[in-house]
């Protein structure tokens, strides 16, 4: 709607995980390479952990156009309902996996229905026995081809089933050449994990974590130009001071910066203003505090 007045190509401040917005930060490139570091390496398992809004799952999206690049990394895999129980997470793996496979096979009706077992077998589901055959063979012939897979748990401060500790330990055994066959990710909202099983998992099993924070005053400045930019700015439209009230009002965080600047670039456009200002952001974050 405000993109033409606004003399930009695209709407710089939209909510998502556009990679064209990225704001290559040394916070966000420090993180970005112990992530990557850590999965290239075959480490096993890491976590990455910040405030709400922080720009977590823009790193992901970022390691997953890392991939793009890499013969030796992927696929991805991102589970975005971490309160499915262990069971549940594990048919999940193996159906996109299968779905993955290289080269592509055609998914039966019966990808997991019971097939015939030995007498070890007995006594085992047979869905999630078929379930985990799935998994350890599309792993084993994905490190054959020199290929990593790469597990991403959105959300796993959610988890609620304590046997899915059980379940990430039992795919980090996964070995193929002494080093795991698979990476688990794990993005979570809240600072630390101080329950149980999940602070055993994170003692045990963790080998990086990885601590996203809010941008600074400089960088939150960088952050919004940097973005016009992208979008085909020329001009500034925020002035100097609003962009300090911007830092202020939104603590540096990201999510919020987008909402706040995309609601006064609409404000002014249906207002007709050539620049943003403080009272402006001050009066339009007051509104947004009431809605919430």
């Amino acid at each position: 709607m405000y993109t033409k007045y606004w003399e930009l190509n695209a709407k710089p401040f939209e909510i998502g995980c556009d990679p064209r917005f990225y704001y290559a930060s040394e916070t966000y490139q420090s993180v970005l390479l112990k992530l990557r570091y850590t999965i290239e390496n075959r480490h096993g398992s890491a976590l990455l952990r910040g405030p709400v809004g922080v720009g977590k799952s823009m790193l992901v999206e970022m390691l997953k156009e890392y991939q793009k690049t890499s013969a030796e990394l992927g696929p991805f895999v991102t589970l975005v309902m971490p309160q499915l129980n262990a069971d549940e997470i594990l048919c999940y793996l193996a159906e996109t996996l299968e779905q993955r496979s290289c080269p592509p096979r055609r998914m039966r009706a019966d990808a997991f229905q019971t097939r015939p077992r030995t007498n070890a077998e007995s006594g085992r589901q047979p869905v999630l026995y078929n379930a985990l055959s799935t998994v350890e063979t599309f792993l084993e012939r994905n490190a054959q081809e020199r290929r990593h897979t790469v597990f991403v748990i959105e959300d796993a401060h959610q988890i609620t089933d304590p046997q899915v500790y059980s379940l990430f330990k039992s795919l980090l055994g996964f070995q193929h050449g002494g080093r795991p066959m698979l990476s688990l990710l794990l993005v979570a909202a809240s600072s630390s994990f101080t329950e149980e099983p999940k602070l055993s998992f994170i003692d045990d099993c963790i080998e990086t974590v990885a601590e996203l924070a809010p941008l600074s005053s400089d960088d939150t400045t960088a952050y919004i130009n940097y973005r016009l930019e992208k979008a085909g700015r020329v001009k500034p439209i925020f002035s100097p001071e609003a962009l300090e009230t911007i830092y202020y009002l939104t603590s540096g965080n990201p999510r919020k910066i987008n909402r706040l600047c995309d609601l006064a670039l609409l404000i002014g456009y249906a207002e007709n203003l050539t620049e943003l200002n403080s009272d402006i952001l001050e009066s339009l974050n007051n509104e947004l505090i009431a809605i919430n």
